[in-house]
C-alpha cells in the first residue's frame, strides 16, 4: 500500500524520503514507520479523468477587395 511521508527520513531499503512524497510498504514496515511518526495515513492517488479536448474551430472571414468610390459623372 501506498503511504504519505510526513517527516523526511533515510530508510536503508527505500533510499531518502521527503517530506509529501508517496511510499509503497508492506503492513509490517508501514506500522513501524507510523508509530515512528514518519509516515502518515494511506494514499490514495487521485481519479484521473480523460478530458476531450474539442479541436478550436474559428469563423471563416472573407477578407473582399476595398471598393474604389464611383466617380461621380459631372455634366459639362
Amino acid at each position: 500500500m501506498k503511504y504519505i511521508v510526513i517527516k523526511a527520513f533515510n530508510d536503508g531499503l527505500t533510499g531518502f524520503k521527503a517530506v509529501g512524497s508517496s511510499i509503497e510498504l508492506d503492513d509490517w514496515r508501514a506500522a513501524r514507520l507510523r508509530r515512528m511518526g514518519l509516515i502518515g495515513g494511506r494514499y490514495e492517488e487521485p481519479i484521473q479523468t480523460a478530458v476531450i479536448h474539442e479541436p478550436e474551430i474559428r469563423e471563416a472571414v472573407i477578407k473582399a477587395p476595398a471598393k474604389k468610390p464611383a466617380k461621380k459623372i459631372t455634366k459639362k
